[in-house]
C-alpha cells in the first residue's frame, strides 16, 4: 500500500476521490472520533454526495463527530492510496480550527443517584483521578460519598505523575487531592499511567519513599500503579516495590497487548491483585460486528456481548476488580446483574473456545491493533 499527497485541485474531481478527511484541532489538541466497531481513534471523515460541496462535506463530518461547536474549515491537500493491484482511491483533506466547543457539564444530581444506587446494591470500589472530567471528578466523588457512603466503599485515586517535578510535589499533590475529595485518607493510591520514562523519573525523585511515608502517616492505605506500556516495563515496575495492587488494560482481544496474559501470571506469582480497565475495549466488545454476534447467537449458552467480555476477564483469579464506565442507569443495572455470576472459574472449556473464535472474528476486521484507550 502506498500513500501520495497532491495539490488540492489536482485530484479533487477525479473518480474514486470522494472522501473528505478533517484534521481538526482545538488549541494544540487534535480531535479524533472513536470508531465503535473497531475501537480505533480516527479522523472525522465523510463521503461527498451529489449536490454537496467539499466544504459542506467537511463541515458535516466534523459536526457529526463533535456536535455543537464553532469552527472554520479550509482545504489542505488531496491524498491517494494505491492498493496491491495498483488501484488508487483517495480524497481531500481539510483542516478545521475549532474556536468554541462547549464543555458538557456534569449532571451532579444524576451522577449522585446512579452511584449511590449502585453502592446500595453492592458496588464496593470507586475509582477517580486528578484529571478526570477536567478536574471535576474528585470533588464530585467526594460530595457523592457523603452521608455514610464513604465508609461503604474502597476509594481509589491517582497521583498525576506528570505534575510532579520534586519529592515535595508528591506530598503537596496528595494533600490537595485529599482536600478535593474531603477525606482524611484514600484506600488505594495509584501512580497514574506509568510507562518506562515516567517510572524512571518517579524512582529518581523518591516515589517509593513517598509511598512508604504516606502509608505510615495514614494518608493512603495501599500503594498501587496504573500501567500503559509493554510487558517488560510492567515486570520491571511490579518487581521494584511491594505493590498492593496494579491496574492494567485487559480484555479478550488484548491478551498480548501491554501487560497482557504474561502480566497476569506475574501478578499471580507475586500475589499482587489486579484491577482491570477497558474490559469492553472502549465499548467495542459491547457492539460486535455481525460475524461475531452470529457466533454468540449460535452458541448454546446465551449471554450478551457485554457479559461475555466481563466473564472472560473475571475468570482470572488474580483479577479483583473490573472498571466499567457506566453512563446511564440501565448500564448500572445490567452490570450489577452480570456480576452476580462473574467469578474465577465461571467459564467452561467450551466457553473459552468460543472466546477464541470471537477473538479471531474481531481480528479479521482489525488490521491495526489500536485499543482505543485514548492514552
Amino acid at each position: 500500500m502506498q500513500v501520495a499527497i497532491y495539490a488540492t485541485e489536482e485530484k479533487r474531481r477525479r473518480a474514486g476521490f470522494d472522501h473528505v478527511l478533517v484534521l481538526a484541532r482545538l488549541g494544540e489538541a487534535l480531535i479524533l472520533r472513536r470508531d465503535r466497531i473497531n475501537a480505533l481513534w480516527v479522523l472525522p471523515e465523510g463521503r461527498m454526495t451529489r449536490g454537496q460541496s467539499v466544504e459542506e462535506t467537511a463541515r458535516s463530518a466534523l459536526g457529526a463527530a463533535i456536535g455543537e461547536a464553532v469552527f472554520d474549515v479550509y482545504p489542505l491537500c488531496a491524498y491517494g492510496v494505491t492498493d496491491e493491484k495498483g488501484r488508487e482511491t483517495g480524497g481531500l483533506c481539510y483542516v478545521a480550527d475549532v474556536r468554541d466547543w462547549p464543555d458538557e457539564a456534569l449532571d451532579e444530581a444524576r451522577a449522585t443517584a446512579m452511584l449511590r444506587s449502585a453502592i446500595d446494591q453492592g458496588l464496593s470500589y470507586v475509582d477517580t483521578a486528578y484529571p478526570y472530567c477536567d478536574g471535576q471528578s474528585e470533588p464530585l466523588v467526594g460530595r457523592i460519598l457523603k452521608d455514610g457512603y464513604r465508609e461503604r466503599v474502597k476509594l481509589a485515586t491517582k497521583l498525576p505523575v506528570w505534575k510532579v517535578e520534586t519529592r515535595q510535589d508528591m506530598d503537596a499533590v496528595l494533600d490537595e487531592q485529599l482536600k478535593r475529595l474531603d477525606v482524611p485518607y484514600v484506600d488505594f493510591y495509584l501512580l497514574h499511567a506509568l510507562g518506562r520514562e515516567r517510572w524512571e523519573k518517579m524512582k529518581a525523585l523518591g516515589v517509593r519513599e513517598f509511598l512508604d511515608s504516606a502509608v505510615k502517616d495514614g494518608r493512603i492505605r495501599y500503594p498501587a500503579f496504573s500501567f500503559h506500556d509493554d510487558y517488560e516495563v510492567f515486570r520491571d515496575i511490579l518487581t521494584s516495590y511491594d505493590w498492593r495492587m496494579a491496574q492494567i488494560q485487559f480484555n479478550y482481544l488484548d491478551i498480548r497487548h501491554q501487560a497482557g496474559l504474561h502480566g497476569i501470571r506475574l501478578a499471580r506469582a507475586r500475589r499482587v491483585p489486579l484491577v482491570v480497565m477497558e474490559p469492553l475495549r472502549g465499548g467495542a466488545l459491547a457492539n460486535p460486528p455481525a460475524e461475531v454476534r452470529a457466533m454468540m447467537e449460535r452458541y448454546p449458552v446465551q449471554c450478551s456481548p457485554v457479559e461475555w467480555a466481563f466473564r472472560y476477564v473475571g475468570d482470572f483469579d488474580q483479577v479483583a476488580v473490573m472498571l466499567s464506565g457506566m453512563s446511564d442507569e440501565a448500564q448500572v443495572q445490567d452490570n450489577l446483574r452480570i456480576f452476580e455470576n462473574v467469578r474465577p472459574g465461571c467459564l467452561s472449556d467450551a466457553d473459552k473456545r468460543l472466546i477464541t473464535r470471537l477473538r479471531a472474528g474481531y481480528r479479521r476486521r482489525m488490521p491495526i491493533g489500536c485499543t482505543g484507550c485514548a492514552y
